[in-house]
């Protein structure tokens, strides 16, 4: 089987890679497909699709692939299936394992010292496999090869060059570029971990984020979150084992980077690095330290909306380091009620009273919360919604009942659920009186249509319906199958109405395609045949220069 060639040659290189760091496991080959779980950040399921020993499907779970491009882990699987216990008979006999035992040891040796001397990346994974303490010789190998990874995507300006025909090609090529990244974090530097070199490993992922950090990333720097939960996974392998005294260094070292603003775009992994990793003693007074400045720093912001979400962050951030440390309940919630401007602090606080069942308290804060954000609508709607709830878990019903108006009338006005819960409550007799109150009461532009259809009122969604044009087609749609057996006639006549204002002006093919579409829609109903075929009579004459019309309705 010549699967290789699916495959470019750096995918071909990081699946070897994979496979020879045993990160395939769950391997089982059979004749018609091939699967496997392979592990990396995640773990990825891949399934490879056979027929008559031939590859006609492969499929991943991963990110990259999930466009229908063929991925590291595919290759990874197909390397361990080359070597799987099923496949090892076909095996070429100039087997690579073969070559190398059975080879002149002193050729075998001379010909790596010359692979090793000419290729800095598999000097350092050799050195790394055998476990040696590295040198500052190392170090400055390891930050070139950094420096090559950058130097591949970034253009004479330092920026990553997004200058591809198109869109597509760019972020397939930023891709690479953070895969690439990964690879080199998830294998050179993990095993310097695993070599208990602590420091440098600190040291070389702080050379590469200061590096990343002085690229335009901020087109995509979502892309990097992956990049940024390696670098987070690495961390904490490193502060769980390394000494106290290294735990002091890189502590400042973090809170460096916490100030400097070329690695905002990784900020929120280093922040858990700080806030998870350090959790003996004597840190947690400098922990406080940096929440309070960022409370202070983040009160300054001109953007609202950011100020708010950024300041709230942190008060809560503060709340758990309080919690964490066993403080009074009591100081806890003054220091939450200082901060209820902030939605995110009054909604965790409302969560901590409701745990606690000081439901009375909670409600208080919710209802003081519609007040003082009456200018937010999507807070005070939120407000409401925690409010309808708690007052349905206490049994608190006059209240229940009184909420869902708001709600069905204002914050959710027209809301088929909230609607449907309010029903609840009454008769089926007082709901009658009820729901034309809502009818009555709610905003003009708010639609009645499935608030009708959810009561049977179908001669009130007919007249909805029959407002519809062109642009509000769906509707007809939607309704029709309620619609249909009560109101034939009238359906049918919609549907021409809106077919002649479709055709009476010149349009593309597919315009045309929507009319025979319609067309045929109208040839289910009663009369609709006879309607459709006088239609297409008239507009074989009217609109006979109109070629791509005629052809489709040719397809009647």
């Amino acid at each position: 089987m010549n699967w290789k060639q699916l495959f470019a040659n750096e995918i071909l290189d990081r699946g070897f890679d994979y496979y020879n760091r045993n990160f395939v496991e769950h391997l089982d080959v059979n004749e018609e497909a091939i699967a496997g779980i392979v592990l990396g950040s995640e773990e990825y399921e891949v399934l490879i699709g056979l027929e008559n020993g031939e590859i006609v499907s492969m499929f991943c779970e991963c990110p990259y692939a999930i466009d229908g491009r063929n991925c590291k882990h595919m290759a990874a699987v197909l390397f361990a299936m080359d070597d799987n216990e099923l496949t090892r008979s076909l095996r070429d006999e100039n087997d690579v394992a073969k070559l190398v035992r059975e080879g002149d040891p002193s050729i075998v040796q001379d010909f790596l010292i010359h692979i090793l001397e000419n290729d800095e990346k598999l000097l350092s994974r050799f050195k790394n496999l055998l476990g040696c303490e590295m040198s500052p010789m190392d170090m400055e190998r390891y930050k070139r090869q950094i420096d090559e990874i950058l130097s591949q995507y970034v253009d004479r300006d330092e920026f990553i060059n997004y200058n591809y025909t198109s869109y597509y090609n760019s972020e397939h090529e930023f891709e690479e570029f953070v895969s690439e990244l990964e690879d080199f974090l998830q294998h050179d530097i993990n095993d310097i971990v695993i070599n208990k070199q602590y420091r440098e490993a600190f040291e070389l992922i702080n050379y590469l984020l200061l590096g990343l950090g002085n690229e335009d990333l901020e087109e995509l720097e979502g892309m990097l979150d992956t990049l940024g939960e390696i670098c987070l996974e690495i961390w904490q392998d490193i502060l769980n084992f390394c000494g106290i005294q290294l735990k002091r260094t890189f502590f400042k070292c973090y809170l460096n980077h916490l100030e400097n603003p070329i690695l905002n775009f990784i900020s929120d992994y280093i922040e858990e690095a700080v806030f998870t990793g350090f959790m003996e003693a004597e840190f947690t007074s400098d922990k406080f330290k940096v929440v309070e400045e960022k409370i202070l720093s983040s009160k300054q912001l001109e953007n609202s909306w950011s100020r708010k979400y950024t300041v709230g962050k942190w008060v809560l951030k503060y709340i758990d380091m309080l919690e964490e440390q066993q403080t009074d309940q009591k100081l806890i919630d003054e220091y939450y009620q200082k901060h209820l401007e902030y939605s995110g602090v009054r909604n965790d606080y409302v969560e901590s009273l409701i745990k606690r069942q000081e439901y009375q308290l909670a409600i208080d804060v919710l209802k003081e919360g519609k007040e003082v954000e009456q200018d937010s609508r999507g807070l005070v709607t939120d407000f409401s919604l925690q409010l309808k709830e708690l007052y349905r878990q206490i049994g608190a019903n006059q209240a229940y009942e009184n909420e869902l108006w708001d709600l069905i009338l204002d914050y959710r006005a027209g809301n088929l659920d909230i609607f449907k819960e309010l029903k609840l409550f009454y008769t089926e007799e007082e709901w009658k009186e009820k729901r034309e109150i809502i009818f009555e009461k709610l905003p003009s532009n708010c639609p009645l249509d499935r608030l009708y259809k959810e009561e049977q009122l179908y001669d009130r969604l007919l007249e909805i319906v029959l407002g519809v044009t062109p642009a509000t087609l769906y509707k007809l749609k939607e309704y029709e199958n309620e619609l249909i057996e009560i109101y034939p006639t009238e359906l049918l006549n919609k549907y021409e109405e809106i077919v002649k204002d479709m055709a009476s002006s010149v349009s593309n093919r597919q315009r045309y395609q929507e009319i025979v579409s319609i067309l045929r829609r109208m040839e289910e109903y009663p009369g609709g045949i006879a309607i459709v075929n006088e239609l297409v009579r008239q507009w074989q004459v009217l609109y006979k220069n109109r070629r791509a019309m005629m052809e489709e309705l040719r397809e009647l």
